[in-house]
C-alpha cells in the first residue's frame, strides 16, 4: 500500500506522480489524500487518515509505504515518527516554516485552481511542529539536482550516511526521474 503526500499548492489524486505510480503498479493500492495548506487543519486530517490506513495495512498484511513530495516530505517525516512506516522523500521541503516564506500571500493551487492565502501564522504552525529531520531516517530520498526550490546538497548533508539518497542530474522540483526511481520504490514494497 502506498500513501502519496502531495506538495505545497497541489492535490493528491491529480498528481502526475500518482497517475504514473498507479499505471506502473496496478496491483498496489495507492491512496493520495488532498489536504489543506494550513498545517493546523492538515495534521489532524492526516493523522486520522494514517490511523485508518494503518489499520487496513495491518489487516491486509501489507507494507505501508509513504511517498512524500515537496512539502509532503515534511509530513511524511512527521508521521513516520508516529506510525513507523517506510518512507520515500522526493525533493522534500524539510523546513517549511522557513522555505515557504517566499510564498506568503496569495497563491493558487496548481492542480485545482483554488485560490488561498498563506499567512505568517501558517509558517509559525510549521515551525511549532518541531520535526527534527536530522533525527529521522527515511528509507529512500530522491533528489533532482536541478530543483530550484530544494537544494539537493543541503538535503544530502541533513541525513545520516546510512540513508539511501539518490541524486539525479538536472530535473526540477516536480521531479523528472520517477521512471528511473521505480525499481527502488518497488524494492521497498517487496521488502516485507
Amino acid at each position: 500500500m502506498i500513501v502519496y503526500l502531495h506538495g505545497f499548492a497541489s492535490s493528491g489524486g491529480a498528481s502526475r506522480k500518482v497517475r504514473y505510480l498507479r499505471s506502473e503498479l496496478p496491483d498496489v493500492a495507492i491512496f493520495a489524500p488532498t489536504y489543506s495548506h494550513d498545517p493546523a487543519l492538515a495534521i489532524p486530517f492526516l493523522e486520522a487518515y494514517f490511523l485508518d490506513r494503518s489499520r487496513q495495512n495491518k489487516q491486509n498484511g501489507e507494507v505501508l509505504l509513504v511517498v512524500g513530495a515537496g512539502l509532503g516530505g515534511f509530513y511524511a517525516l512527521h508521521f513516520q515518527r508516529l506510525f513507523a512506516h517506510k518512507t520515500v522523500l522526493i525533493n522534500p521541503v524539510l523546513w517549511p516554516g522557513e522555505s515557504l516564506k517566499a510564498r506568503l500571500g496569495d497563491n493558487i493551487n496548481f492542480k485545482t485552481g483554488e485560490q488561498f492565502i498563506l499567512e505568517a501564522r501558517h509558517l509559525h504552525r510549521f515551525q511549532a511542529l518541531h520535526v527534527h529531520v536530522a533525527d529521522t531516517r527515511p528509507d529512500l530520498v530522491l533528489l533532482d539536482d536541478g530543483d530550484a526550490e530544494v537544494e539537493a546538497g543541503v538535503t544530502r548533508r541533513v541525513f545520516s550516511d546510512d540513508v539511501d539518497i539518490q541524486v539525479f542530474p538536472g530535473g526540477s522540483h516536480r521531479f523528472d526521474h520517477l521512471q528511473e526511481s521505480l525499481p527502488m520504490i518497488k524494492a521497498l514494497l517487496d521488502d516485507a
